[in-house]
């Protein structure tokens, strides 16, 4: 019987074995729940910078091949300015007017913090339609500019445009919203002489 009774207690933990047993758990189950929770924020992150890229891609190529087709305005219908090419619309820096290559006249903008584009169905600026945006709720755009270079006849210089997008991720999901400034520069395919 004895034999027995030294098996039993051969085979039991002891109070310190359990305790110790159990500290090594709940600190391995901290570090895992972190190393999940850090990596579920890289993920977002970068879902998010993903995102934002594809966004402002988007937007730049997007206004960079309707600008590279523009032609001149002669008579100032749309730009409010005979022999112009491109024109800051209102003098504002955020906004360009100009006439597209389906002689339409075609206005890209920043409204609230959306890059829109409006379009009217002639060559005339007063017949502008509802604004429609080219870049999603998903992102906010902080700035967008344009920089116009030859944009008029006596300048001799071939017109050229340089954009500019300062933007962000719009979520309020993770502690470090993604941010991206981009820019291109186009210039117009058409050479700038009076036909």
């Amino acid at each position: 019987m004895n034999l027995k009774k030294i098996n039993l207690k051969n085979k039991s933990f002891t109070l310190i074995e359990t305790l110790v047993s159990i500290g090594i758990f709940a600190v391995l189950t901290v570090v895992l729940t972190e190393i999940f929770v850090s990596s579920t924020q890289s993920q977002g992150r970068a879902l998010y910078t993903q995102e934002l890229m594809d966004q402002s891609s988007y937007a730049l190529e997007y206004m960079d091949r309707i600008l590279r087709m523009a032609k001149k305005d002669f008579t100032g219908t749309c730009t409010g300015t005979s022999y112009t090419n491109y024109y800051p619309a209102s003098g504002s820096s955020d906004t360009i007017i100009f006439l597209d290559y389906n002689d339409k006249c075609h206005q890209f903008l920043l409204e609230g913090s959306q890059i829109k584009e409006k379009k009217s169905t002639d060559k005339y600026s007063s017949n502008f339609g509802a604004s429609v945006e080219i870049t999603s709720s998903a992102i906010k755009v902080n700035s967008l500019k344009f920089n116009i270079v030859g944009g008029a006849q006596n300048d001799l210089l071939q017109p050229k445009v340089t954009i500019l997008i300062d933007a962000q991720s719009n979520t309020q999901k993770i502690d470090q919203v993604p941010r991206i400034r981009v820019q291109t520069s186009l210039s117009q395919r058409h050479l700038d002489i009076i036909e």
